[in-house]
């Protein structure tokens, strides 16, 4: 009783500070306010007189009804960085409209010009977090479409993937790159638009026969590589694990999981391989001894928050298999270390403690026992 009194203490004074961030940290999404007089814009060498967009065409809306017309995609807060909405304090194709008018300089433009209507297949911002470091990303694609002459319609497709990796939180950051993956976007569409063949629109009352979408495009400068998903589909996690029972005195073990999923989910499983080193004390059969255990594992994990953060149960199967001398007799033995843990994750770092058990077939040395583990490790 006295061992499992020290373990509870040793609980409370790991995850009590852990379970404060986790619920203390973080809102409940990321509101991003667009500065339309940002440097990026305002630095524009862009500026043509007879351009206007007219119109941008959310398709995003159109092929997932859970897309709202602000969101941009998610990023990651509070000490265990949970995963949250980020969006715009304005609908998404509004801020494109401005924000492209305002590269291209449209206050210039007089009543007669070329209008451009716009399809937003992809724009989406998301955070990942390595073992040191973390990055932002942001992926549009935009098609371009204007009008050759008044029964053709060219479309210029465009992309634009943005990255910024910092050692630090990176969720400032993601509005700047927003800022140049719009311009990036713009900066290609001028870079073929054929400005010796431009068609004039004589009056604004033709305007919406030119804001009609364009399915089948004359002409695709840059082929937009369209996924929505782009979070990655594995992870990799470096345990070390520390057990201790009756006859099992210590064990110390390290193992590399590979967890694969196809989109981000709360239940994981993984299977890796390892090394244990052990000590032994049989009272009872009055043999004592250490030996190197090499072995493949199975970690089953239950996250409670869809963000994979925080809270979590994790399972482990290690498959032992060896031999031990003892006197004149050698032994061959085989059998599971099964363990059950209750973890918190706080970034890429996991700390864990529950219990073992251990079935050695064939062993003298340590036949079966069972006691309490603690592992710390990192996932990435």
């Amino acid at each position: 009783m006295k061992r499992f009194h020290i373990i509870s203490q040793l609980l409370s004074l790991i995850f009590l500070p852990l379970n404060f961030l986790l619920f203390s940290c973080g809102g409940s999404e990321v509101l991003f306010q667009p500065d339309y007089e940002n440097n990026i814009y305002r630095s524009s060498n862009l500026s043509n007189s007879n351009i206007k967009v007219i119109k941008v065409n959310d398709n995003r809306i159109l092929s997932k009804e859970s897309v709202k017309p602000n969101s941009a995609g998610t990023a990651r807060v509070g000490g265990f960085n949970r995963k949250v909405p980020y969006n715009l304090d304005v609908s998404v194709n509004n801020f494109v409209q401005k924000s492209v008018n305002t590269i291209l300089d449209t206050s210039k433009t007089g009543n007669n010009f070329v209008p451009v209507t716009i399809n937003l297949d992809t724009f989406l911002v998301f955070e990942k977090h390595g073992l040191m470091n973390e990055s932002g990303h942001f992926k549009c694609v935009m098609n371009f479409s204007y009008p050759l002459n008044s029964e053709t319609t060219n479309v210029i497709n465009t992309l634009s993937l943005r990255e910024f990796s910092s050692g630090i939180d990176v969720t400032d950051y993601l509005g700047d790159l927003i800022y140049q993956g719009i311009y990036q976007c713009t900066e290609q569409f001028m870079k073929y638009y054929n400005d010796s063949a431009i068609y004039i629109v004589p009056n604004e009352s033709t305007l919406p026969k030119f804001t009609l979408d364009s399915s089948k495009p004359k002409e695709t400068v840059i082929n937009a590589y369209r996924r929505d998903e782009f979070e990655k589909n594995s992870l990799a996690s470096l345990r070390i694990t520390y057990l201790s029972g009756d006859i099992l005195k210590s064990s110390y073990g390290a193992h590399y999981i590979t967890f694969k999923y196809d989109k981000e989910q709360q239940f994981l499983h993984g299977v890796g391989y390892g090394v244990n080193i052990i000590t032994v004390e049989n009272v009872s059969s009055n043999l004592k001894g250490s030996f190197f255990g090499f072995g493949g594992k199975y970690v089953p994990r239950y996250y409670f928050l869809s963000s994979m953060q925080g809270p979590c149960l994790t399972g482990g199967v290690t498959l032992m298999l060896g031999t031990e001398r003892i006197g004149n007799n050698t032994n061959f033995f085989f059998g599971p270390i099964l363990e059950e843990a209750f973890g918190l994750k706080l970034g890429p770092i996991l700390v864990e403690a529950g219990l073992f058990q251990i079935l050695l077939l064939g062993s003298d040395l340590l036949p079966s026992d069972l006691g309490y583990s603690f592992g710390f490790g990192f996932q990435f």
